[in-house]
């Protein structure tokens, strides 16, 4: 099930110009800085709890965020693919 929901964002992605494509990547990689910092600090704000609370469901309750920010590795993975596809230059 999985292949066909990356191989539908594939098509997408092949159809799209190049300036589209490119204007894409840099959308994505600017979203990837956002959750990589978001991912860093609902870490660190679960370790805090589990050092100053212990481990209970409340403290753990933050890593539920988790898989939501990692949605965008997908599309990432997407468009490096096509952008490498089509030779377009180290802009990945």
């Amino acid at each position: 099930m999985g292949s066909t929901n990356s191989t539908k964002q594939g098509d997408n992605y092949a159809e799209m110009t190049d300036d589209q494509l490119l204007a894409a990547n840099e959308k994505i990689k600017s979203k990837n800085k956002t959750d990589s910092f978001l991912f860093g600090l609902v870490i660190g704000i679960t370790i805090f709890s589990v050092m100053k609370n212990g481990i209970n469901f409340f403290v753990l309750l933050p890593l539920l965020v988790l898989p939501l920010l990692s949605k965008t590795k997908k599309k990432t993975i997407a468009i490096a693919d096509e952008i490498c596809n089509r030779n377009l230059g180290d802009n990945v």
